[in-house]
C-alpha cells in the first residue's frame, strides 16, 4: 500500500518503491517535513537554498535557519544587507503593524502608513497618540502640528506633553554667572 510502479530505464524492469511523503520536490526546489526527535521543523528551499524554516517552537524564520533574539517569532536574514519587510496595500491605502497580547481581543497598539495622510501614525489601543508627518511635522494625538513658536512641554510623570507657547518675557530660573541665553 502506498507504492508506485516505477520505470527501471530503457531495459530495465519497473520497481515498486515508496515516495517519501515528508518532501515534495521538483528540480532543486523542495518542502520537506523533518523530524529527527530533538528537531523537528519544516522547510523550504528554492533553487538549493533554504528560504523558509518553521521550528518546533512555532518560530518563522526567512532567509535564515536561525532565530533571533529574545525568541524572536519571525526572523528575517539579508543576504548583502539588513532583512527587510515590505508591507503592500491594494489602492495606496498604507499598512499597518498590530501588537496584541493573548489576553484581549483587541490591539493593543499599531504602527501605521497613512498614504492618504502622508504620515506614520503610532496608536495605543484605538487612540492615536503620535503622528510624524512626511514633510518633518510632529503630530500629537492626531493632527495637532501645533503654531510657530510653540516647544513641547512635560506636564511630568504620567501626563502627555503638550504644545506650549513661551511668554514673550519669559523669566529664566535660576540666574548665575556663565551662561549664555539666547532667543
Amino acid at each position: 500500500s502506498g507504492q508506485v510502479l516505477t520505470s527501471g530505464g530503457s531495459g530495465s524492469a519497473p520497481t515498486w518503491s515508496t515516495i517519501a511523503s515528508d518532501k515534495i520536490t521538483e528540480g532543486n526546489t523542495e518542502a520537506e517535513v523533518i523530524d529527527t526527535g530533538s528537531d523537528g521543523h519544516f522547510k523550504v528551499t528554492t533553487e538549493g537554498s533554504e528560504r523558509l524554516r518553521i521550528d518546533s517552537n512555532g518560530r518563522v524564520m526567512i532567509r535564515t535557519t536561525t532565530a533571533g533574539a529574545h525568541s524572536s517569532d519571525l526572523t528575517i536574514g539579508g543576504t548583502t544587507g539588513a532583512g527587510r519587510i515590505m508591507i503592500r496595500s491594494a489602492n495606496n491605502g498604507g499598512g499597518y503593524i498590530n501588537f496584541q497580547d493573548t489576553t484581549g481581543s483587541t490591539v493593543d497598539g499599531s504602527i501605521e502608513y497613512n498614504h492618504i495622510l502622508n504620515s506614520f501614525n503610532f496608536y495605543f489601543e484605538s487612540q492615536e497618540r503620535f503622528r510624524i508627518h512626511t514633510q518633518g511635522m510632529l503630530g500629537l494625538s492626531g493632527a495637532n502640528y501645533g503654531t510657530s513658536g510653540q516647544v513641547l512641554t512635560s506636564a511630568g510623570t504620567g501626563s502627555p506633553v503638550s504644545w506650549t507657547t513661551i511668554p514673550a518675557q519669559a523669566t529664566i530660573a535660576n540666574n548665575a554667572d556663565n551662561r549664555v541665553i539666547t532667543g
